[in-house]
């Protein structure tokens, strides 16, 4: 159990963390770099502020009220995970994955997406003020009552 855990700046490069509750964890500044969460139970209210999750694998998982802010996120996979109300400002979104997830009212402005795979994504009400959303795939996704106000739109999929 490593609920409200001070993780900050730990190497977990490659770690393999599964069954384990992550609630209120703070991993700003961590290394996730190739890190697998997808056998977690929950890692509710977690904080990833900074943290480097290239290859991060978090499908599936309960990400409810999870911060990433100026996070570098880049071929990670959230996949079919919960992360509604979740905050993603300033964060750097490239080539990763949120097929299926449910990612509503979560806040993602001054974000840079490229490449994100939103398919079938469940954002409603999610904020995109003066985000950078390039060539991302918002295929069937649910973008009812999103605010993009100043975000740049560039080679979208919407079908």
């Amino acid at each position: 159990d490593l609920r409200n855990a001070d993780l900050r700046c730990a190497n977990l490069e490659n770690a393999m963390i599964g069954g384990v509750d992550l609630s209120g964890a703070v991993l700003d500044g961590a290394n996730l770099r190739g890190a697998s969460l997808s056998d977690s139970s929950a890692i509710t209210t977690a904080s990833f502020v900074g943290a480097q999750m290239h290859g991060a694998i978090l499908d599936g998982v309960n990400l409810e009220a999870a911060r990433f802010d100026y996070a570098v996120i880049e071929g990670a996979d959230f996949s079919s995970s919960t992360i509604p109300r979740a905050s993603f400002v300033g964060a750097r979104l490239v080539d990763t994955k949120f097929t299926g997830a449910k990612v509503w009212e979560s806040d993602f402005s001054r974000a840079e997406l490229r490449t994100v795979d939103l398919q079938t994504a469940e954002l409603a009400r999610s904020n995109f003020t003066g985000a950078s959303l390039h060539t991302c795939d918002l295929s069937l996704a649910d973008v009812d009552g999103c605010t993009f106000i100043g975000a740049k739109l560039v080679d979208l999929a919407l079908t």
